[in-house]
């Protein structure tokens, strides 16, 4: 590839990022992340739980160790009622990013004491 080829591909990818991340702010608002939490709460086994589910974790695993400081052990579905107990207190967090409701649940329970 040439270093003018280079150069455009470069700037095809920076535009790209820049103007899809404008038109989307987040990927999952934190009212769609609560309803998927509610319905798993209540038992409800279907793929919507299925994605609350994996974004939850995903979220905790990117941030252990990093933001917060859980305890050897801890379970998913403890790490699940964490966020649906604090998105339940925390209503005018739906309207945020639903990984903001994720950190900030997880770190009022378990933030890392340096």
């Amino acid at each position: 590839m040439s270093e003018v080829d280079h150069e455009k591909v470069i700037s095809f990818i920076f535009f790209s990022c820049y103007f899809s991340s404008a038109s989307q702010a987040f990927f999952y608002a934190g009212s769609k992340l609560y309803g998927f939490l509610e319905r798993d709460m209540r038992g409800s086994v279907d793929f919507e739980v299925g994605l609350g589910d994996g974004y939850v974790i995903g979220v905790y695993d990117a941030i252990d160790g990093v933001l917060v400081c859980c305890p050897v052990g801890v379970t998913v579905k403890q790490v699940k009622h964490v966020v649906f107990n604090y998105m339940q207190k925390h209503p005018e967090s739906w309207d945020k990013s639903a990984d903001i409701s994720v950190v900030s649940a997880l770190r009022e329970v378990w933030s890392c004491q340096h």
